[in-house]
């Protein structure tokens, strides 16, 4: 070995010797390390980590993805389950098969019915204010006029109920807008009042001023609705309106001041236009609707004494519907000098009638005669015009 040369730190072998193999070559067949074993997935602490995270998200999104499901089936189902309840409670149809025959069961059901409708019906109020509504129009339906006469007796202020059963069904009725008794005030009403000399005396005092009171009752309890007027007549006749109005509170309130004359207790006999004519009022202030005969269509040159022909074309003119007249007696009108009798003068209102409505559209009449004079006319005319007839003593209200 030269001096300066270094010595071999790893000398070759000697023959026949087994390599010995060096450091790195030593850890490389002695298999994987700490660092390697780290790398893989089942030994690093990080990657497991993750890996369990991963799948707890995976079944909470399970979860949330089955009670979602389990929601919308449950409000399907409960959606499903009220369309059914609803369907199933509705009631069924009914069906009315018409027949031939007589069903007596129907029979004992309408009869059992009727039964229930009289023991449960109220009892009759002491004065209605219901008002029975008519129509002024013409009507296509003829209403035939017949001989019967309605002879009714009604005490004063009352109404009464009716039963009724039809095929419709069943029900009570009520009358309303009544004057002594008789009720059915119709849509146009006029009350037509004899005021002749006579009516004092018949009645008495007290029994004119029930008349007055009665009088004052009917127009207070029509409803607004109502058209209404009062004509009073002797010779002639005297208007309260020139033709029926709706019965406001300050036109009802006029009654009493307009009646207040009448019955021989104001400035004139029977009528404020046979002292007063054409004037339109009269001493007192008091205002009237003049009507004359020669100003009556129908009625020219005609004269005498409790004209009811008089006031009742005149209410006529007026298109009332309904008409209620009170006298006591019958009229001595005269025409061309010439004396008419009763039936001429029935006769001669109802042309006038059908002169202005046409036969089958007449007005309804009531008559009310004071102690029974005047009968006869009064029933005639009830007669003709499908009214009552009543009679009453005034003495007695």
């Amino acid at each position: 070995m030269d001096a300066g040369q270094l010595p071999d730190l790893n000398p070759p072998p000697a023959p026949g010797s087994l390599p010995v193999p060096s450091a790195a070559a030593s850890s490389q067949m002695a298999g994987p390390t700490a660092e390697d074993l780290s790398l893989l997935p089942d030994h690093n602490p990080l990657l497991a980590m993750n890996e369990s995270r991963v799948a707890t998200i995976e079944r909470r999104e399970k979860f949330a993805a089955l009670g979602i499901a389990f929601l919308v089936h449950f409000a399907l189902a409960a959606l499903l389950a009220w369309i059914v309840v609803s369907v199933i409670s509705e009631p069924p149809p009914e069906f009315v098969v018409a027949t031939n025959g007589t069903d007596s069961t129907v029979q004992d059901s309408k009869k059992d019915y009727t039964q229930s409708i009289k023991r449960d019906k109220p009892s009759p109020p002491a004065a209605s204010s219901t008002q029975l509504m008519a129509s002024i129009q013409p009507s296509n339906v003829a209403i035939p006029i017949t001989d019967k006469i309605v002879d009714t007796p009604i005490t004063l202020g009352s109404s009464g109920f009716g039963d009724g059963f039809g095929g419709g069904g069943a029900g009570d009725g009520l009358g309303s807008g009544s004057f002594m008794g008789i009720a059915g005030g119709g849509k146009r009403m006029i009350l037509v009042i004899d005021t002749s000399t006579s009516m004092p005396r018949e009645c008495s005092p007290s029994g004119i001023a029930a008349i007055r009171a009665e009088i004052t009752r009917t127009v207070s309890a029509l409803p607004g609705g109502t058209e209404f007027n009062i004509i009073c007549y002797g010779n002639s006749a005297d208007g309260l309106f020139p033709k029926p109005i709706a019965a406001t509170s300050d036109r009802k309130h006029r009654v009493d001041e307009f009646m207040k004359g009448y019955f021989g207790v104001g400035p004139f006999p029977r009528t404020r236009t046979e002292t007063f004519g054409d004037k339109g009022k009269d001493s007192d202030g008091i205002a009237y609707i003049p009507i004359p005969p020669d100003k009556v269509s129908g009625l020219e040159g005609t004269s005498g004494g409790s004209r009811l022909d008089l006031a009742l074309v005149a209410a006529f003119d007026q298109k009332a519907t309904t008409i209620f007249l009170m006298t006591d007696g019958a009229p001595s009108t005269s025409k061309g000098g010439k004396r008419l009798s009763e039936k001429e003068i029935v006769t001669l209102v109802a042309d006038e009638a059908d002169r202005i409505y046409g036969r089958n559209n007449r007005p309804v009449v009531h008559c009310i005669s004071i102690n029974g004079i005047g009968e006869s006319i009064l029933k005639d005319v009830a007669n003709k015009f499908r009214g009552k007839y009543k009679s009453i003593e005034p003495a007695k209200l």
